[in-house]
């Protein structure tokens, strides 16, 4: 018997909201472009759309604080702080109607804020200079001043403060931006009070809507992985995350965890590798309590947040690569379980290639997730293993589904062209480093 895919049903929107969907995706498409994505050390992948976005603002911005009088310069800078904190909310427009997901968007939120810096120095600089010890006197050009440094303060921190303690950086952070904004109204820059204002509204939202108190049942799993299972009280979609907060470790401390159960499961699953502080003393208390089996823990959980970079709610894409390293595999595990229960419900779907990449050390993963019950067609897996410095597989080709468990990285590649039945090509591969040290690599 042939099931009829209902796209809107399953995906639970309406019609409207499903075409808005893939409107949004065709003009994504366009404006990021994938092949001129380029790679930066320290912002990640980089889009024409985003560098373009910030190139127009930062050009038209400093050239209006340049020609303009110095009441409309500072004005302008008023409005790029706003529009900065504005990308930065985890609840916006941005992402409600472009598409851009929230971890997207604070790379935005960084560059939009650098030029906010830049526009506070052309602004203030030039008058601070001029008017010398009187700066102290004058109480409108001293909260100036206090604002420019201020401002400057937050990339030093972002540097050195926030590899060193995540948590530390985030609060001196926000702490920094308070009393900034008090420095701005002292100096008449109102329009930078309207951004606290909606920061404001944005914490109430997510505390009245997207905070919710559950109870963890959490075990510590082969692979030094913690399992957590709770109930689902909420609707969420694959390659989802969650921020994680338990009171015996600390209420101060959110940690974000994406989403390894798929959508239709009755249980929300997260899959937490042991490997900071944090982690550590999540697994150790676990292990204390949970002695004969999984532990029950109060915790609080924010979101679902984060959006798919691909549109897989339609069917337009019907042979579809998951490539993941390590824990890494959980939002591709959420997705994969995703379009094979979409196919049992009539969606369009010729074949999974499920690509895992795993140290040695961390091939107890896979029990992990196979006992779960979550390995994606567990019953239609075709597997490799590999060891330090050799591999071995056996070939067992699936029509629906292929898990390549391998490494190292140039098999991993290799196996993964020849389960799409493509040649291996000369591939060009950027590395990290300064652009000295590019290189090209051949995989044969």
């Amino acid at each position: 018997m042939t099931v009829t895919w209902n796209r809107e049903k399953f995906n639970g929107r309406s019609e409207i909201v499903a075409k808005w969907f893939d409107l949004r995706w065709s003009i994504s498409r366009f404006a990021h472009f994938s092949k001129a994505t380029f790679f930066n050390e320290h912002s990640g992948p980089v889009t024409p759309f985003e560098l373009g976005f910030v190139t127009l603002a930062a050009v038209v911005s400093i050239i209006l604080v340049i020609v303009s009088d110095k009441t409309a310069s500072g004005q302008i800078t008023q409005y790029m702080v706003f529009i900065s904190v504005l990308i930065a909310l985890k609840i916006n427009a941005l992402q409600l109607v472009l598409g851009v997901s929230w971890e997207r968007a604070i790379l935005m939120h960084k560059s939009i804020a650098a030029v906010s810096l830049a526009c506070a120095c052309i602004h203030g600089i030039p008058q601070l200079s001029s008017s010398g010890s009187a700066i102290l006197a004058d109480g409108k050009q001293f909260s100036g001043l206090i604002m420019i440094l201020l401002m400057g303060l937050q990339p030093i921190m972002y540097v050195f403060m926030k590899p060193w303690n995540f948590e530390v950086f985030y609060y001196f952070h926000l702490a920094v931006y308070v009393v900034m904004v008090v420095f701005a109204i002292i100096h008449g820059a109102m329009f930078v009070l309207y951004s606290i204002i909606i920061f404001g509204v944005d914490l109430i939202v997510r505390y009245l809507l997207n905070s919710r108190r559950v109870k963890f049942s959490a075990e510590v799993k082969t692979g030094n992985v913690v399992q957590v299972t709770f109930e689902k009280r909420w609707d969420y979609r694959p390659g989802q995350f969650v921020f994680v907060m338990i009171p015996a470790l600390g209420v101060h401390e959110w940690h974000p965890f994406s989403i390894s159960s798929a959508p239709h499961e009755l249980l929300v699953s997260l899959h937490i590798d042991v490997l900071g502080d944090w982690t550590q003393r999540l697994a150790n208390l676990v292990a204390k309590e949970g002695k004969t089996g999984p532990v029950e823990l109060n915790a609080f959980v924010e979101g679902p947040y984060g959006l798919s970079s691909v549109n897989f709610e339609d069917s337009t894409y019907q042979i579809v690569l998951l490539i993941s390293g390590s824990i890494g595999v959980t939002p591709n595990q959420s997705l994969a379980n995703d379009l094979l229960e979409a196919r049992a419900c009539g969606r369009p779907l010729k074949k999974i290639v499920y690509v895992w990449a795993l140290k040695e050390g961390k091939l107890g993963l896979i029990d992990t997730m196979r006992e779960s019950g979550q390995l994606p067609g567990a019953a239609d897996i075709a597997s490799a293993g590999a060891g330090n410095n050799q591999h071995s597989s056996e070939r067992a080709d699936s029509k629906d589904l292929t898990l390549a468990r391998l490494c190292p990285a140039s098999v991993c590649l290799n196996l993964t062209y020849s389960a799409l039945a493509l040649r291996p090509p000369a591939a060009a591969v950027t590395s990290r480093k300064s652009p000295s040290r590019r290189r090209q690599l051949t995989l044969s």
